[in-house]
């Protein structure tokens, strides 16, 4: 490497290092704003836990809070089912895509469990 490389490279480098600073000192006007918040990248995901309520037919139907909370659970339990069927749809196309003629062997576990849980969605929802 010719020295006008290398004093190019230490150049970025000095330019990245005061970047870094840069978001280290908003990340701090940040945090003394808001004290309790964390900074997470965009990419990270935050669980909630909901509190187990019971069902829409144990509960006290003149209870407008508790009807309400019934019937959220029972949306975000169908939602789970639903997103859980797609991963594995998902997972069961992209088998079939890349075992090729061998799916039906290799990819017999995955269409097993893809049928089960169809099943149980469609029983789950005929008690709707």
């Amino acid at each position: 490497m010719s020295n006008i490389e290398v004093q190019i490279l230490k150049d970025k480098l000095a330019q990245l290092e005061k970047e870094i600073q840069e978001i280290d000192v908003l990340n701090t006007e940040l945090l003394s704003l808001r004290p309790n918040a964390q900074i997470m990248a965009s990419w990270e995901y935050t669980h909630k836990e909901f509190p187990k309520v019971p069902t829409l037919e144990e509960v006290d139907k003149s209870d407008v809070e508790a009807v309400k909370a019934a019937k959220d659970q029972q949306v975000r339990e169908y939602w789970i089912k639903v997103m859980e069927i797609r991963l594995v749809r998902n997972q069961l196309i992209k088998c079939y895509k890349t075992e090729g003629v061998n799916h039906y062997k290799n990819c017999k576990k995955l269409a097993d469990l893809y049928v089960e849980l169809l099943k149980e969605y469609n029983s789950s929802k005929e008690k709707r």
